[in-house]
């Protein structure tokens, strides 16, 4: 009763149908060359995730008393824990789903953002090159940026230069001389013109920083994660899944109905030089990049009665 072999098997004018429960995909589900095909859900999950058992979680040494630790080597083998893509132009970072709601990133500080008064070096730019070499260098007057023992999973997050890009890019060094160090190039440096007060910043994904419910830090390459649930929390799980699960590919007169897509690092649907291909009723949320791509060779395609939302 594999989803993958019902499609293969179908004919023009068929209907597959899902019956409620959980489906967990870990390679793309390709629908290629059909016709006249429905493919609806009865209350049926896609994940594109697992589920982390709660007893797995273990108090977390040196960080406040309900942050847990927990060793993904079970659930993630290789490097897919990696971080994505800085710029947000592919599939995200591992995330984290307490009973269907994302967790964040741990930030400093909790509350408003740090103004950029000081540019050390504004670095070259990745979409509009600056002078100067280097990815560019901030400075700041705290100390809590000094205590960190894991300086090196830090992200830099917020808006640099121009008002209209916000950006989040991997910090390589924080000096003792209280300077920090992009670790890439940002879209268009560090800078800011005289009457502007836009320019802001906070730091991403500190373990320290795992101070409130909902909050957690990811070491991709130790295979890492701190925690801290909410409070009655149920339910654990973390996108894995880096490709889109369901393409569609030279279809025509296809409906995918009823379907609810979520915990995935990547895209939910794609549609490839389909005709009369409809996306209805479905629900998408919980992707680490967008809800469906639909490209420029379609006709009459989209969706209908769809909810999306926490996308990527």
């Amino acid at each position: 009763a594999a989803l993958e072999k019902a499609v293969a098997e179908s004919c023009s004018g068929d209907t597959i149908v899902l019956r409620k429960g959980e489906y967990l995909l870990r390679h793309t589900l390709l629908v290629e060359g059909k016709e006249g095909l429905v493919i609806k859900g009865e209350g049926a999950r896609l994940s594109g995730g697992v589920r982390i058992p709660m007893r797995r979680l273990r108090r977390a040494k040196g960080l406040g008393k309900d942050v847990k630790q927990l060793d993904l080597r079970r659930w993630q083998p290789g490097a897919v824990c990696q971080k994505g893509d800085p710029h947000l132009t592919g599939p995200s970072w591992s995330e984290f789903f307490v009973d269907g709601v994302p967790m964040r990133l741990s930030e400093w500080p909790d509350g408003a953002p740090i103004p950029l008064d000081s540019v050390v070096t504004p670095g070259r730019g990745y979409i509009r090159p600056r002078e100067g070499d280097g990815f560019g260098v901030i400075a700041f007057k705290e100390d809590r940026p000094l205590e960190w023992r894991y300086p090196e999973l830090a992200f830099l997050s917020g808006c640099f230069r121009f008002g209209w890009t916000s950006e989040m890019v991997p910090v390589k060094r924080i000096g003792s001389d209280r300077t920090m160090e992009a670790g890439a190039l940002t879209n268009y440096g560090f800078g800011r013109n005289p009457g502007e007060n836009f320019q802001r910043w906070k730091v991403m994904n500190i373990p320290e920083e795992v101070t409130l419910p909902g909050e957690y830090a990811l070491d991709g390459a130790g295979k890492r994660c701190w925690l801290m649930l909410p409070k009655g929390a149920k339910r654990l799980e973390m996108s894995v899944m880096t490709d889109v699960m369901i393409r569609l590919s030279g279809c025509s007169n296809i409906v995918i109905s009823g379907l609810e897509f979520t915990c995935s690092r990547g895209d939910a649907l794609a549609l490839a030089e389909c005709t009369d291909a409809r996306i209805e009723d479905c629900r998408i949320h919980g992707m680490g990049h967008v809800a469906v791509t639909i490209d420029s060779a379609c006709r009459r395609c989209g969706l209908s009665g769809c909810d999306l939302y926490d996308l990527g």
